[in-house]
């Protein structure tokens, strides 16, 4: 099945003029990108590329994640020559493009962002809070924690949020770093090494890793290794190239999950490191329900018939126009797990 998938994409750049279109062709023929200027937003912060991507697909339904694969393969590449941010903003349809075909099978998709919809929270108890934040003394290690903090807290994915954090976090674990020498300790059972040649258990300041496991233990009383050991493993995914969906084999409750406990550590870090405890014990501060920020989808499969052009070519501009819409009627559920991490 030949199908078109009908993408808009935010970028810093745009085609030189309103009327040219531009063709990336894979060399191996998988797929081509098409890209044109979209419509003009009556905001001109956000413009956007519009993008169809043209490949074969076994069905629709496996279109969708081809389609995604296609576009971010093109985008990477381009991003990379232009150095210039290409970023997925969302999909529209998803098209059977095979020539000769009478009706056409096609998935229109709409999304909800519950991000768009602020929560009326904003209150005199939170500002007088910050008022009272702003007057501690701040060494540099915290605001360099409290900037990376804000921006996980702002994470467009998962990965984004928990490197954020990650960041927030290795920062303070440094900062807070005890001065003792520790041992190093076995792999695989956890008991301190020992030297045959020495004959002794050697110790040395703590390295960052193991800075970063103290403040965990200091901050969670049940599980803290264990803890810790997720959580060096999912850093140590991204940081290897791999997703954190990737490693939710190996641990007992969702990545999204794994991502909130850090955040929550990552908050309770700072205000254990805050210098003014009379000034910090009265503070408001807001508990999310996560900090993982998802959006609601729904996709419509319909049958429709797409007009020829004058030239008796197919093009994705005359697909018939449907309205699409999305309306959450309650909370979608929480991940829980048996874990105690408290």
């Amino acid at each position: 099945m030949n199908c078109i998938a009908d993408f808009e994409v935010l970028s810093d750049l745009c085609v030189e003029n309103d009327t040219k279109k531009l063709k990336i062709v894979h060399p191996a023929g998988r797929y081509e990108l098409h890209i044109k200027n979209g419509p003009k937003q009556a905001t001109p912060q956000s413009p956007f590329l519009s993008v169809q991507v043209i490949f074969e697909s076994p069905d629709l339904n496996t279109a969708k994640e081809l389609s995604k694969e296609f576009l971010t393969d093109g985008l990477n590449a381009l991003a990379f020559v232009t150095n210039s941010r290409f970023e997925y903003s969302r999909i529209l349809k998803i098209v059977d493009w095979t020539p000769g075909e009478s009706k056409r099978g096609a998935l229109l998709f709409t999304e909800f962002d519950p991000a768009n919809e602020p929560v009326s929270m904003l209150n005199d108890s939170f500002i007088e809070s910050t008022q009272k934040l702003l007057e501690i003394e701040m060494s540099p290690q915290i605001k360099r924690a409290l900037h990376w903090f804000r921006l996980g807290l702002a994470g467009e994915s998962v990965e984004d949020t928990f490197q954020f954090f990650w960041f927030a976090f290795e920062i303070l674990a440094e900062a807070q770093k005890k001065p003792l020498k520790i041992h190093d300790r076995c792999p695989k059972c956890r008991t301190d090494l020992y030297c045959e040649s020495c004959k002794e258990y050697p110790t040395h300041k703590p390295y960052p890793k193991q800075a970063i496991c103290q403040l965990v233990n200091d901050l969670v009383a049940n599980n803290a290794d264990e803890l810790f050991g997720f959580l060096d493993m999912a850093r140590n995914a991204l940081m290897h190239g791999d997703w954190l969906e990737d490693i939710e084999a190996d641990i007992p409750f969702s990545s999204d999950y794994l991502v909130d406990i850090l955040g929550k550590l990552t908050c309770n870090a700072i205000l254990r490191i805050l210098p003014n405890e009379s000034l910090t014990a009265d503070l408001v501060i807001g508990e999310p329900d996560s900090y993982v920020r998802r959006k609601m989808s729904a996709v419509a499969h319909i049958n429709t018939v797409v007009p020829l052009d004058s030239d008796g070519k197919l093009h994705i501009e005359n697909f018939p126009k449907f309205d699409v819409s999305i309306k959450p009627v309650g909370r979608s559920p929480v991940a829980e797990t048996d874990e105690d991490f408290s």
